[in-house]
């Protein structure tokens, strides 16, 4: 018999990554969410596989299938533990005094193709993404997207570069120099709006955030980085760029299409628009959608 306990276990190990958090989040031992965790898989016929620092199962199972879908209804109903994903890029403010219905999850998290597929697959409830351009479409027949605010994209350079304190720059001021970026998968049609300004030309290896990887770099040499306001702090050791990039990030709750009317998918719209008012009214450049 399946457990509640255990696909729950088997979940938050694929959701957070590790068994450690997984515990953090289940107020138990890791050895209680291992010893859970096989349990589920072993009912349900499949096996836990780890790709590229991430947790899976294997073969395709119908019937995890289901059990997700009636164990994600029973979450909804009775408000209990709902799973909340955040992109980095869009910020923690966003996620302070979060509805205590509502867990998130791990920090750092970026690139939109690992949220999508755990929204899919029933293991998340909602998802929070930063990217505008890589947003699914308002006719999606899978999700459902609810744009909440519009931040600027800017570039970000050194304290010390040279075309800091410069103005009206072009694009070819700036690919004189390194520009960093991410493989395209993790945000596709944000990589290729950057590319066709000739900047993202660095590629970096980074399956999570980390500062020192990426704000880290730009600080310390000759390399742009693009930033907004929500998750960027300019004051170690960057300035932004007086070049305008065109490009908007955002703050956006994305859910699956069939759960989108359910009342705490809609209290927690609510409260992040709250959420995104009150967070306006000390930054300037954030622009709430009504």
């Amino acid at each position: 018999m399946l457990t509640p306990e255990a696909l729950q276990s088997l979940d938050y190990l694929i959701w957070l990554g590790s068994g450690e958090h997984a515990a953090q989040h289940s107020h138990c031992s890791q050895s209680a969410i291992s010893r859970r965790a096989a349990h589920a898989a072993d009912v349900l016929g499949v096996s836990l596989r780890k790709s590229r620092n991430e947790w899976g199962t294997e073969p395709h199972s119908l019937l995890l299938s289901l059990e997700r879908q009636v164990h994600q209804l029973y979450r909804l109903l009775k408000t209990k533990r709902l799973r909340l994903e955040s992109d980095h890029w869009a910020g923690r403010q966003i996620l302070v005094d979060l509805p205590s219905q509502w867990i998130s999850g791990r920090r750092g998290r970026i690139g939109i193709q690992r949220p999508m597929q755990l929204l899919q697959e029933r293991v998340i409830d909602a998802w929070i993404s930063c990217s505008k351009p890589d947003l699914p479409g308002q006719d999606d027949p899978i999700f459902a997207v609810y744009e909440i605010a519009n931040i600027p994209l800017r570039m970000a350079c050194a304290n010390n570069h040279p075309l800091v304190g410069e103005s009206g720059l072009t694009t070819s001021d700036l690919i004189q120099y390194p520009s960093l970026g991410l493989a395209s998968a993790y945000y596709p049609q944000f990589s290729a709006l950057l590319k066709q300004r000739g900047l993202w030309r660095e590629t970096i290896k980074l399956d999570t955030y980390a500062f020192h990887d990426w704000e880290g770099r730009a600080s310390t040499g000759l390399a742009s980085i693009p930033v907004n306001a929500l998750s960027t702090d300019l004051s170690y050791g960057l300035s932004a760029l007086d070049w305008p990039t065109g490009i908007q990030d955002c703050i956006a709750l994305i859910v699956l299409r069939d759960l989108s009317e359910q009342a705490e998918i809609q209290h927690l719209l609510n409260h992040l628009r709250n959420r995104a008012m009150a967070m306006a009214r000390v930054n300037e450049e954030l622009c709430v959608l009504m």
